[in-house]
């Protein structure tokens, strides 16, 4: 056996807990090996001084004590995880309600409308959408009419800005003037 070997086994040996054939063995190295010998009485020096003090018996309540304490600890952690969880949710709700609204506003951009969308979209008839076509932006595709959502929103905002009985001009929401408000 070699020193590293035999300091593996020095407590087991001085407590008496050594199978015999390797009892012999480590008692030999020891007489031959001044290193092993100096950490073997060192170590026993310290175990007799462990054995002259008193056993510490617990207070009647420690094993409560400490059960209370380890559950407050676990408490702590799962407030913690419940904490980091919730952040983690506010988070990818925040980022869900972004995507959703950036997709809404895509769709929007780029969604046609009929006849009948359109009058549920400005909550008027399909009749009254056709009173006033010649007013609203629309596509004609195939004897079909089309009109797209933004360009509808963009003819509300107008109306919203000009003045009752003003003639709505298609140069104007083209190029995004309104006269009627820079008088």
């Amino acid at each position: 056996m070699n020193c590293l070997e035999i300091r593996d086994q020095i407590v087991a040996f001085l407590d008496g807990e050594v199978e015999p054939e390797r009892r012999a063995e480590i008692g030999d190295h020891l007489l031959t090996c001044a290193g092993c010998r100096e950490e073997a009485e060192s170590l026993k020096s310290v175990a007799v001084l462990a054995r002259s003090r008193p056993l510490i018996e617990p207070s009647v309540d420690w094993d409560f004590s400490l059960e209370r304490k380890l559950a407050d600890r676990r408490q702590g952690q799962l407030a913690e995880e419940i904490g980091r969880l919730r952040r983690i949710t506010e988070e990818l709700t925040a980022r869900l309600q972004r995507m959703e609204e950036a997709d809404a506003t895509r769709q929007a951009e780029h969604d046609l409308m009929t006849v009948e969308e359109v009058a549920r979209y400005l909550r008027i008839t399909p009749a009254k959408v056709h009173e006033i076509m010649h007013d609203l932006p629309h596509i004609e595709m195939n004897y079909e009419v089309r009109f797209r959502r933004s360009s509808i929103d963009a003819w509300v905002r107008l109306r919203e800005a000009r003045p009752a009985g003003a003639e709505f001009q298609w140069e104007d929401w083209i190029n995004g003037s309104r006269p009627w408000l820079s008088s």
